[in-house]
């Protein structure tokens, strides 16, 4: 394996291994409360896992030999990832954004706002129709919220600004 092959073979291990801990540390949660979390963990480590077994049997079907594709080399590889990096960067950025809107309003308003925003900047709608849009969003959080007896996580502000914390 050699440069993006074995970086992605490396990444895909490294996500099965934290979504094997999650689901290993859900286990410690009351039976109530580590439903969710150990759903999602077992099923994303599921799929982790299908990824690497795929992973391996094209590389073990396609010999070790050909590392490579025809007609590239190394430096046009390490441009194509350099320029999907710079591709991606922006909604990396969204998603520490969406973290420091937790961390700040808390989770209820940070969703709806993060909702709001990313419908009008990214997806390029129209205001009134993100508000139309998010607000579904806002009253499944509050419906399950209320029929799970869930507190969603306030944030710093939340008591300052008197945001909706339940």
């Amino acid at each position: 394996m050699k440069g993006r092959e074995l970086e992605r073979f490396v990444f895909l291990v490294l996500v099965a291994l934290v979504f094997a801990w999650a689901g290993w540390q859900a286990a410690s949660f009351p039976p109530r409360a580590r439903i969710f979390p150990q759903t999602v963990a077992w099923a994303a480590l599921l799929l982790a896992l299908i990824e690497i077994s795929k992973s391996m049997i094209v590389r073990m079907r396609r010999g070790a030999g050909k590392t490579i594709a025809q007609g590239e080399t190394e430096d046009t590889g390490r441009a194509a990832l350099r320029e999907q990096l710079v591709a991606g960067a922006p909604y990396l950025l969204w998603i520490v954004a969406y973290y420091v809107g937790i961390y700040l309003l808390g989770f209820f308003v940070a969703s709806g706002v993060f909702v709001l925003l990313f419908l009008n900047r990214v997806g390029q709608v129209r205001w009134p129709v993100a508000v139309v849009a998010t607000a579904p969003l806002l009253a499944a959080l509050f419906l399950l919220g209320s029929a799970m007896n869930l507190s969603w996580p306030g944030g710093l502000l939340s008591g300052a600004l008197g945001l909706l914390v339940r």
